[in-house]
């Protein structure tokens, strides 16, 4: 509640709602069978559309769902973590500690500045264009 009172997270979900990890588990599994179906719409709408055509009011609906439903799934995977947190005692931060160092070892997140100015210049030559 108080990251939401400065703005930094959306508000939090109704604790009745959260009453086991096990029920958390299944709107979380909901959630991405959710998002998974409004991605494949997106990437069947993508393949068929002209990228110079402007977005019609239908599209623009189609955009705004898929981004909710991916707002719902980062609400639910909130919702695990805070479950793991109070009952069993696993602090989130050490999900985000641990999937950090993933990223970093599979080169997924890139958290060196100069190393993202290199395969900016990089893409750019392989595109045809000149390095600056």
């Amino acid at each position: 509640m108080i990251k939401h009172l400065f703005g930094d997270a959306p508000p939090p979900t109704d604790p009745r709602l959260m009453v086991n990890l096990t029920a958390t588990l299944y709107n979380l599994i909901k959630q991405c069978q959710d998002v998974i179906h409004e991605a494949q719409a997106l990437i069947e709408w993508e393949r068929k559309r002209r990228p110079w055509d402007s977005l019609s009011t239908d599209e623009e609906s189609l955009l705004k769902e898929a981004g909710k439903q991916i707002e719902d799934l980062f609400q639910a995977c909130d919702d695990v973590h805070i479950l793991m947190d109070e009952r069993y005692g696993i602090d989130p931060a050490i999900h985000q500690h641990n999937w950090l160092l993933e990223a970093r070892d599979l080169e997924i997140v890139i958290t060196d500045p100069r190393e993202l100015i290199r395969r900016e210049r990089q893409e750019m030559l392989f595109a045809g264009g000149r390095a600056q």
